[in-house]
């Protein structure tokens, strides 16, 4: 019988480990129906709830397509509002550019979580 050393045990546990989390990731991705593209007229910035999830998202309409990302604030996760074109957090200040996600005021430079968007027979589709 082969003697098992710990560098092999260990080298074996991260291979199991990084294939089960790249299942675990490549598993979580889901698509869900947002609602028919006239819903979303261009240089619109709404705040919409995933059918079937509680969860919501902005999405900006735009002539070069879809632009959607996290409500919660990347700061701690508070709610955010549209005012205008951008995204407001009440808590703290922190504001988001609605096109790029990335932090244009407050307490964090991290960017929102960015979502693909397509658009298939007439409805805008968006994949968490």
């Amino acid at each position: 019988m082969e003697r098992i050393t710990r560098r092999t045990f260990i080298q074996s546990s991260i291979a199991v480990a990084a294939t089960l989390v790249g299942t675990n990731s490549a598993q979580a991705a889901n698509t869900y129906k947002l609602g028919k593209v006239a819903k979303f007229k261009p240089g619109s910035l709404l705040i919409v709830t995933v059918p079937g999830r509680s969860q919501k998202v902005s999405v900006l309409s735009t002539a070069k397509g879809y632009f959607a990302f996290s409500t919660a604030c990347a700061h701690q996760g508070s709610p955010l509002r549209v005012e205008g074109k951008k995204l407001v957090c009440d808590n703290h200040g922190a504001q988001f550019n609605a096109k790029s996600g990335k932090p244009t005021a407050g307490p964090t430079s991290n960017s929102l979580t960015k979502f693909k968007t397509s658009v298939k027979k007439g409805y805008l589709y968006i994949t968490l």
